[in-house]
């Protein structure tokens, strides 16, 4: 009889190992999406620090007269 409980007992801890060892891999590639996010938050929060930079150099050159586009046009005739 021992023998018998002896192998659920082994058959059960195989199983928890496993089972351990699949958490322990998803830990892990949950973490790597964690880090693809955060990289991802980074290079979005960039790229909107340079739109808005955009923004006002376009809104400032609409405020500015446009002789230098009238000038280029000159010189090129």
């Amino acid at each position: 009889m021992n023998d018998y409980y002896s192998s659920v007992v082994s058959g059960h801890m195989t199983r928890l190992v496993k089972a351990v060892e699949g958490i322990r891999t998803e830990v892990g590639q949950a973490a790597d999406i964690g880090n693809g996010l955060a990289d991802i938050k980074t290079e979005l929060a960039d790229l909107t620090v340079a739109v808005r930079e955009l923004t006002q150099v376009i809104a400032s050159a609409q405020d500015r007269p446009r002789r230098w586009f009238s000038r280029r046009a000159e010189a090129g005739r």
